[in-house]
C-alpha cells in the first residue's frame, strides 16, 4: 500500500487549511474498480508516524489481507483529529462541535473524494471508523446519515462520558424499522473500572450497545460483530492488534466458516447471591473471532448449568448467579460445537 499525499494536502484543496488532514491509502492510479471507502478518526495513527506504540499498522494489516485474497481493495481516508477532539468525536462541552463535524465528513469530505478518486459512493461501500471517542462520532456519522454511511467500526467506544449515556440510552429505546448498517463492535477486559460481574465498564456498555442492535434486528456476523478482548487495554497498540479482523469482517469476500467455540468466565469463583457472567468466543477460519451475543435469536445456541441449585445461568444475558457452595459445569452449544467451563460458588 502506498500513502499518497501529506500534511495539508486535502484541507487546502478544501479551502480550509491547518484545519484537519486527509491521506489516502493506495494511490488513485493503482485502483482499477471502483473502491469502497474507510473514514478513519484519529487519522494520524493510522500508519507510522513516528511515536512508538501509536500507529495501527493498518498499511501492513491491509497488504497482508491482499496478499492472502481474503479482502477487496479500498480507499482509507485518514482524517487528523485537532485539539477539539473531545467535542467533536463526543459533544463534551460543545455539542454543536459533534454536528459540525460530521457535517464535515458527510457534506465536505465525501464529497471531495468521490469527486478525486475512483470511488464506489453508496452507503453499502462507505465505512467511518475509529476507537474510544473515535468510536463514539463513528456511530452517531452512521446512525444519523444512513444514506450515505452503511458501516460503522466502533473500537472501544467511550459510551460512559459527554454525549456517550445518551447515545446508549437512544439505541436501548429505539423502536423503528432496522436501519442498513452493519457494526463491528469491541472492548477490552483491562478497560476502564470493573463493574459488577467483574467485567470492565467498557465490556460492560459495549455489550449493552451489541446487544441492543441485535434486540432491534441486526443479525450477529451478517450486521453486526461483537469481540471481548481479554487482557485488552485502551491504547494504540491492543487496536493495532485487532484492526485485521475488523479489515477482514468489512472488506472479506465471503463470511468465514465457523471451527470452534470457547466459553470463559469472568470469575472462577463466586460467593453465594453473587454473580459473574460468562461469555462465548466463536472462532472462524483465517483467524477471525467474535463473541456471541445472547439477545441474537439464533435457535441453534444453547447456555446451561449442571446443577441450578447450584448457580443458575441466564441465557439472556450469560449472568451466572450463586445460589450455595459448590461447583457447576456450564455448557454451551452453537450449532454443531460445544464447549463446558466451570464455576466455583463458596
Amino acid at each position: 500500500m502506498q500513502i499518497s499525499g501529506g500534511r495539508g494536502c486535502l484541507v487546502e484543496a478544501l479551502g480550509v487549511p491547518g484545519l484537519r488532514v486527509a491521506r489516502l491509502a493506495q494511490h488513485p492510479a493503482q485502483i482499477v474498480e471502483l473502491a469502497p471507502v474507510i473514514y478513519f478518526h484519529h487519522g494520524q495513527n493510522l500508519v507510522d508516524n513516528g511515536a512508538v506504540g501509536s500507529e495501527w499498522m493498518v498499511d501492513e494489516r491491509y497488504d497482508e489481507l491482499i496478499a492472502e485474497g481474503l479482502i477487496r481493495s479500498a480507499i482509507i481516508v485518514g482524517i487528523y483529529n485537532t485539539s477539539d477532539r473531545e467535542a467533536e468525536y463526543a459533544g463534551c462541552n460543545i455539542v454543536a462541535k459533534k454536528d459540525q463535524y460530521a457535517n464535515w465528513v458527510v457534506h465536505t469530505l465525501k464529497p471531495y473524494v468521490d469527486a478525486h478518486y475512483r470511488t464506489r459512493p453508496q452507503a453499502e461501500h462507505t465505512t467511518t471508523l475509529g476507537s474510544s471517542y473515535g468510536g463514539l462520532i463513528s456511530h452517531y456519522i452512521a446512525w444519523n446519515f444512513t444514506s450515505v454511511f452503511g458501516n460503522a467500526l466502533t473500537l472501544s467506544t467511550q459510551f460512559a462520558f459527554c454525549t456517550g449515556p445518551a447515545a446508549l440510552s437512544e439505541l436501548q429505546s429505539y423502536t423503528g424499522p432496522k436501519k442498513p448498517i452493519r457494526y463491528w463492535i469491541d472492548s477490552g477486559s483491562d478497560e476502564g473500572a470493573q463493574s459488577g460481574g467483574g467485567r470492565s465498564d467498557y465490556i460492560e456498555r459495549n455489550r449493552i450497545f451489541a446487544e441492543g442492535l441485535a434486540q432491534a434486528g441486526w443479525s450477529e456476523l451478517q450486521d453486526v460483530v461483537f469481540l471481548e478482548i481479554p487482557g485488552g487495554q485502551h491504547n494504540q497498540w491492543y487496536w493495532a492488534k485487532r484492526i485485521k479482523k475488523v479489515l477482514y469482517f468489512l472488506l472479506g469476500h465471503e463470511p468465514p466458516r465457523l471451527a470452534r467455540m470457547d466459553l470463559r468466565t469472568f470469575q472462577s469463583s463466586i460467593s453465594v447471591n453473587a454473580y459473574t457472567y460468562a461469555s462465548i468466543d466463536l472462532s472462524y477460519e483465517n483467524d477471525f473471532k467474535l463473541t456471541k451475543i445472547f439477545a441474537d435469536s439464533s435457535p441453534a445456541f444453547s447456555l446451561t448449568s449442571s446443577d441450578p441449585s447450584v448457580a443458575t445461568v441466564d441465557t439472556a444475558t450469560g449472568q451466572v448467579t450463586g445460589k450455595k457452595s459448590g461447583t457447576v459445569q456450564l455448557t454451551a452449544g452453537f450449532q454443531s460445537l460445544s464447549t463446558s467451563g466451570s464455576v466455583v460458588v463458596q
